[in-house]
C-alpha cells in the first residue's frame, strides 16, 4: 500500500541571514527555528521571525545544527572542524570539541546521552 503525504507552503522568508542558510532545526522546548549558516553563524527565531539570539564562533560554513541532548543546549558542527555546543540560558559557546574531519550531519534525541556525527564515510557517538 502507498501512503502519500503533502506538504502545503505556509511561507516564506527571504534574508535571514547575511548568506545562504545550510541547516535548520525546530527546537520545540523553545518554540523556536534554529538555522545555521555559511557564514558560520547561528540564529534563534521566535514564532514572529524575530531573532532572539545570534551564535558566533565559527570559522567555516555550519553543517549541521541540532538539540543537545542534555539540557537547554544546541550543538553545531562545522567545516572548521569542530563540534560547538551552545547554551540556550547564557546565550555563549559552552564547549568545544575539535575532530579530524568536518561532520556533516548531526542528530541526537532527548533523553539519550550521545550525539551522532557523520564524517566523510564514519558515523562517530559522542557522549553529552
Amino acid at each position: 500500500m502507498l501512503l502519500t503525504h503533502s506538504l502545503e507552503l505556509n511561507q516564506r522568508k527571504r534574508s535571514l541571514h547575511v548568506r545562504d542558510i545550510s541547516s535548520a532545526i525546530y527546537f520545540n522546548p523553545a518554540k523556536s527555528l534554529l538555522t545555521g549558516s555559511i557564514d558560520g553563524s547561528i540564529k534563534m527565531w521566535d514564532e514572529n521571525w524575530c531573532v532572539k539570539v545570534v551564535f558566533v564562533g565559527h570559522n567555516a560554513p555550519v553543517s549541521s545544527v541540532s538539540v543537545y541532548p542534555n539540557g537547554p543546549y544546541v550543538v553545531s558542527s562545522s567545516t572548521d572542524y569542530t563540534l560547538r555546543v551552545w547554551s540556550l540560558e547564557t546565550s555563549d559557546e559552552s564547549n568545544i570539541l575539535d575532530v579530524h574531519t568536518p561532520a556533516w550531519t548531526i542528530v541526537s534525541k532527548s533523553g539519550l546521552d550521545n550525539v551522532a556525527a557523520v564524517h566523510e564515510n564514519e558515523l562517530y557517538v559522542y557522549t553529552a
